[in-house]
This record gives C-alpha cells, sequence and structure tokens, in this order.
C-alpha cells in the first residue's frame, strides 16, 4: 500500500549511461510487486492509477517504439474492477511490443518513417529519443528493438495525488520539440492533456495513436467483453481489411453480405493463445465522416459485462481506426496525424471514464 505523501516526495537524478542526457523528477513512488521498475500512483476516492517512470537504466518501457510517459496501468476503480493490466508476461523492458495501458506511439499507419531514419544510423523516435539502427540501409520496422542511445531531459513532477505532469526535450541534427503531458483525476476520469511544440528548424511530422490495451485482470477475452464505435462496420469492412477471421469470432455476424452495418460487438467464443485478429476499419470511418455531424470520431468504448470498461474520447482529428485483439487484450486504436512547423506546437486531450458493471 501507499505511504504517505510528505514521506515519499523526493527528486530523482537520473544520467544516461548513453550520451550523458540528464533525466529529472519529482513524484510519488509507490511499491509494486515488482521494484525494479520506479512508477507512482495516482489516486481519489474512485480510481488508483499506476503510471511507470520514465527512466533510462531501470525503467519498465525502455525501447524504442512507444511514448515512455504512457505506461498506464493497472488501473483500480472503486477498489473492486482492475484493468488496463499487464497483458505480455514474462515483462521485457526491452522488447518494443511490451507496453502497458495507453501505449502511445508517434507513428504508423502511414510511411511516414523517424525524424532522420534515411540520413543516418541514428534517428529521433517522438516520445521516446533518439535510437540507432544496425546499418543505414536498414528498412525502419517498428517491431525492431532498436537501442535508445540518447533518451533526452524527461522530467516527472507530481502535485498531490492526483496530478501527474511529464516533460520531454530533445534535438537532433536540426529536429527539436518540447512534448508536455499532464494526467489528472476527476471522480472515475483520467485526464490527458498533450502539447508537442516544434523547438527545432526542422518541421515535425508523424501519425500518432494509442494503443488502449484494455483487459480485465485474471479474465480472457471472449463472451462478455465488447466494443462500440463511433461509426458503423459491414461485411465489406471485414472481407477487405481484416487478418485473423474476426468476423467468424464477434457478434453479430457482419460476415455476410446481406447483414446489416453495426457499431457494436460482442465475441462468440473465448479466444485462445493463437487467435490474433485484426482490422483497419480506415475506409469505413472515410466513408461516414460526414455522418458523424461535426462530433469526435475520437471516441470508443471497451467492456466487459460482468465487470466494467472504459469509454474513451479525444479532441484530435482522427483520420484512421484499427482494432486488435488476443486471448489477452482487447485494443480500439483512432490515428490522427502530427504536422508541426518550427516554431509552432499541437495540442489534444484524452477524456478517459472508467466505469464498473
Amino acid at each position: 500500500p501507499m505511504q504517505p505523501l510528505d514521506v515519499l516526495i523526493f527528486t530523482v537524478i537520473l544520467r544516461s549511461c548513453a550520451l550523458g542526457s540528464p533525466y529529472t523528477g519529482s513524484f510519488n513512488h509507490a511499491k509494486s510487486v515488482d521494484e525494479r521498475y520506479p512508477r507512482t500512483v495516482l489516486k481519489n476516492d474512485r480510481l488508483r492509477v499506476n503510471v511507470y517512470l520514465p527512466d533510462h537504466r531501470h525503467g519498465y518501457y525502455r525501447s524504442c517504439r512507444f511514448d515512455w510517459s504512457s505506461m498506464v496501468g493497472p488501473v483500480e476503480l472503486d477498489g473492486k474492477v482492475q484493468m488496463l493490466v499487464d497483458w505480455r508476461t514474462p515483462h521485457d523492458p526491452l522488447n518494443p511490443e511490451h507496453g502497458i495501458g495507453f501505449a502511445f506511439e508517434f507513428g504508423m499507419p502511414g510511411a511516414v518513417d523517424p525524424a532522420g531514419y534515411d540520413q543516418s544510423v541514428h534517428f529521433l523516435k517522438l516520445g521516446v529519443g533518439i535510437c540507432r539502427k544496425e546499418s543505414l540501409t536498414m528498412p525502419y520496422n517498428f517491431s525492431f528493438p532498436y537501442p535508445v542511445v540518447d533518451p533526452g531531459k524527461w522530467t516527472v513532477n507530481q502535485s498531490g495525488e492526483t496530478e501527474l505532469k511529464f516533460s520531454h526535450r530533445i534535438h537532433f541534427q536540426g529536429w527539436a520539440y518540447s512534448y508536455e503531458k499532464k494526467l489528472s483525476l476527476r471522480d472515475n476520469e483520467l485526464h490527458i492533456a498533450h502539447s508537442l511544440e516544434n523547438t527545432g528548424e526542422k518541421p515535425l511530422y508523424s501519425w500518432a495513436y494509442s494503443h488502449n490495451l484494455f483487459q480485465i485482470k485474471n479474465r480472457t477475452v471472449g463472451p462478455g467483453y465488447s466494443f462500440r464505435l463511433p461509426f458503423q462496420i459491414g461485411a465489406n469492412d471485414f472481407a477487405n481489411n481484416c487478418v485473423g477471421n474476426p468476423a467468424q469470432v464477434l457478434l453479430p455476424d457482419c460476415s455476410q453480405p446481406a447483414s446489416s452495418p453495426v457499431n457494436n460487438f460482442t465475441f462468440s467464443r473465448k479466444l485462445v493463445e493463437t487467435d490474433v485478429l485484426y482490422c483497419d476499419f480506415t475506409a469505413a470511418l472515410t466513408a461516414q465522416q460526414g455522418a458523424l455531424h461535426g462530433a469526435s470520431s475520437h471516441r470508443f468504448s471497451v467492456s466487459d459485462k460482468n465487470y466494467g470498461g472504459m469509454s474513451k474520447e479525444g479532441t484530435e482529428k482522427v483520420e484512421s481506426y484499427h482494432f486488435y485483439a488476443t486471448d489477452s487484450v482487447l485494443a480500439v486504436e483512432p490515428f490522427m496525424r502530427i504536422a508541426i512547423q518550427p516554431g509552432h506546437r499541437q495540442m489534444w486531450h484524452h477524456k478517459i471514464k472508467f466505469h464498473q458493471n
């Protein structure tokens, strides 16, 4: 359990073992079952939210894919329901796939390589730092474990028990940015405010999205799990843009040409270890943008009817939607574009509301 705040406030200064970039921060340290990884806890009367902290030597996530400040989970609601738990075990902090919770990434689905990737063996991954590839001609692969040689400067500050701020600054061959993020709790809601400022000489271009890796503790994805999208999916969307035959697992059955498009799905059976379901629903989103009548397309929900779930809303314009599921996780992934000229910034806000069923 967490000790009193006034006892556990401290400041850490950690120097990168690679290029000597300092990491500084003030935060509320929380014990966990695995104390190898520094983390903190945000909490109020309803929520207890674990947040792993950026740390180049000892952090929970030290690879070159996900934003280091997006490792959020588990989340406990009303002392009963625990969600956004570890879904890949044993955990490997250097494996690019081993994120938790929101696992935000600057990248995909378009063919926009990280800044500088085609110019040298070093490149800049937003939210991570400077990474190194094996050769100049090596094609970019988001799942390759590129070493992080300079994580830049991370600053972490916690205000009381309900607010946490991250700051990340770095510069590399004319690219530079200041990335600010604030997490705050309001009743059963987690709010995440992002601000990315281009402080360099070159434009910043990327896609960006959260993985939203939803799972209820000790519950296999299957009957009872559901997800809802802000637009409808029909037979053609499953036929042309999916792998793993999700139409054979999801209800209602939209695999038949005569079936009516829907936006709310459940699972007909438990997923097994060999199940990997994936869909790109960008075409359906694009076709129905006008029908949203100006409402944000970044809104969806995921749930286990026997325990609880979460709904999420975002302020940014969404241009792509992906769906992913295995026996251990259900993920709905809305994508946005990052395009920031020098001296400008891009801001967006996410509201995640957790509920019991």
